[in-house]
C-alpha cells in the first residue's frame, strides 16, 4: 500500500513539474510574436512615410523646367496631402522634407539641373486629395545661370554705376567713407560709424544724414564743436551740405562729396509677345526611376535601400 501511495505521488510531482517548465516557454514565445507585431506595425509606419515621400518627390519632378536650355528645378514647393497623410508626415516633418531636399539636390547634381541654394517645401493638408496622393504646386522657379556668349554682344556697353554720396579725408591718408546708409555717426566712441581716434573729438561728436535726395549735417552737442567750411555749427541743428563743403572735427577735415545723381527709371515696355509655358523635361517613365533610385522603400530594418 506504501509502494502505491509513493507511486502515485511521484506521478502526480512529474505531472505539475511538466507544467511549470511548459509556462516560461509560452511566455517567451508570447512576448517574441508580440515585438514581432510590434516591430512589423513600426515598419508599416516607416514604409508609409518612406512612399509618402517618393510619390511627393515624384511630383515635385513634373515642375523641372527647361530654361536656357537647362532644366531648372523650382525654388519653392508647396505639398497638399489627404489628412491621414498629413498626419503621418506630422510625425516627422523634418525627416520628410529634408530628406525630399537632399534627395532633389543629388538628382540635380547627378543628372545635371540648376538646383536653388535653398528649396521651400510647404506641407498643408487638402481633404480634396485621395490617400496617398499628394498634390504638389511650384512657384518662384529658379533663375538660370546667365548665357555665355562665343562673340561679345553688339550694343552700348553699360553704364557704370553711380557712385553714393561719400567724405573724403583732406589729407588723403585714409579712404573715402561711401554714405550707403541713412545716417553716418562721427566721434571717438568705438559704436561709430566713422571712429575719429583723437582726444579732441567727443565719443558722440556729430552725424551726416540724409534728407530726402540731399544730406544734412548736425552737431551732437560735443565740447570741441563741428565746423563747417571753417564756421562752427550751432548744436543739433540741421545745416545742408553742397558738395566739397569740408566738415572739421578736432585735427580731422572731411570733404563731403554728392556723389553721382540716380539715373532716370525708364517707362515700363509694353511686352510685344505671349510667353509660351514651358513644359517639363521628364516624362512619367523617368520619373518614376528617378524617384525610386534617389527615394527608394525603406528595407526590413527600417534604413533606406540605395
Amino acid at each position: 500500500m506504501l509502494e502505491l501511495v509513493v507511486v502515485v505521488l511521484g506521478v502526480a510531482a512529474g505531472f505539475g513539474g511538466a507544467r511549470l517548465l511548459r509556462r516560461p516557454s509560452s511566455a517567451a514565445s508570447a512576448a517574441s510574436i508580440g515585438r514581432s507585431v510590434g516591430a512589423a506595425v513600426g515598419q508599416r509606419r516607416r514604409l508609409d512615410l518612406a512612399r509618402l515621400q517618393r510619390s511627393t518627390f515624384s511630383e515635385m519632378m513634373r515642375h523641372v523646367t527647361s530654361r536656357g536650355g537647362r532644366p531648372v528645378v523650382p525654388d519653392a514647393f508647396r505639398v497638399r496631402l489627404h489628412p491621414d497623410d498629413h498626419d503621418t508626415v506630422a510625425q516627422a516633418p523634418g525627416f520628410f522634407t529634408q530628406g525630399i531636399e537632399e534627395a532633389v539636390r543629388h538628382a540635380g547634381r547627378d543628372h545635371g539641373w540648376t538646383v536653388p541654394a535653398r528649396i521651400r517645401i510647404e506641407v498643408a493638408v487638402d481633404p480634396t486629395r485621395r490617400p496617398g496622393v499628394p498634390g504638389v504646386d511650384a512657384s518662384s522657379p529658379a533663375t538660370p545661370e546667365p548665357r555665355r556668349y562665343a562673340q561679345p554682344v553688339e550694343g552700348p556697353a553699360p553704364a557704370p554705376a553711380p557712385r553714393p554720396a561719400r567724405l573724403e579725408p583732406k589729407d588723403e591718408t585714409r579712404g573715402a567713407y561711401e554714405l550707403v546708409d541713412a545716417a553716418a555717426t562721427l566721434g571717438r566712441g568705438t559704436d561709430r560709424t566713422i571712429r575719429i581716434d583723437d582726444k579732441r573729438a567727443s565719443r558722440r561728436h556729430a552725424s551726416v544724414r540724409r534728407r530726402g535726395d540731399s544730406w544734412v549735417v548736425v552737431d551732437e552737442r560735443s565740447s570741441n564743436g563741428t565746423r563747417l567750411n571753417g564756421r562752427e555749427l550751432p548744436a543739433e541743428q540741421e545745416t545742408l551740405l553742397a558738395d566739397g563743403d569740408e566738415i572739421g572735427i578736432g585735427p580731422v577735415t572731411l570733404v563731403f562729396r554728392a556723389g553721382d545723381p540716380a539715373p532716370p527709371v525708364p517707362p515700363p515696355v509694353p511686352p510685344t509677345t505671349k510667353l509660351r509655358p514651358v513644359e517639363p523635361v521628364l516624362d512619367d517613365q523617368q520619373r518614376h526611376e528617378i524617384s525610386q533610385e534617389y527615394l527608394p522603400d525603406a528595407g526590413s530594418d527600417g534604413t533606406r535601400r540605395r
